[in-house]
């Protein structure tokens, strides 16, 4: 999408996302009297942020999938912080959340 490369508001310590889609802000809060606040910039190839299972999906897996359709080998590979939302993302909710799910957008990547 068009970007002004402007950042989000930010508060002094926290994640945000840059408007150009691809870099994520780090901020660490102060640890002591006197020391810098420590800001961390990681440029990365997209930021998804914000979107329902299907934009994630067309942005990630569609290509592989329909791939593996047509005949060819391919994995959809998902890594990340303990908590992040990977088996959401892969598979949709779990548990009583899975049975009470009565949305097809609700759906995980594979479902």
């Amino acid at each position: 999408h068009a970007s002004s490369g402007a950042k989000h508001e930010s508060p002094p310590y926290g994640v945000s996302f840059d408007d150009d889609g691809r870099t994520v802000t780090v901020r660490a809060p102060y640890s002591g009297a006197g020391e810098a606040q420590h800001t961390h910039h990681f440029q990365l190839d997209g930021v998804l942020s914000g979107l329902g299972q299907e934009a994630v999906y067309n942005a990630t897996a569609r290509e592989a999938v329909e791939a593996a359709l047509g005949g060819v080998n391919a994995t959809v590979f998902a890594y990340g912080q303990t908590g992040a939302g990977k088996t959401y993302t892969m598979s949709g909710p779990q548990g009583e959340a899975a049975l009470a799910r009565s949305s097809f957008a609700d759906r995980g990547m594979t479902p």
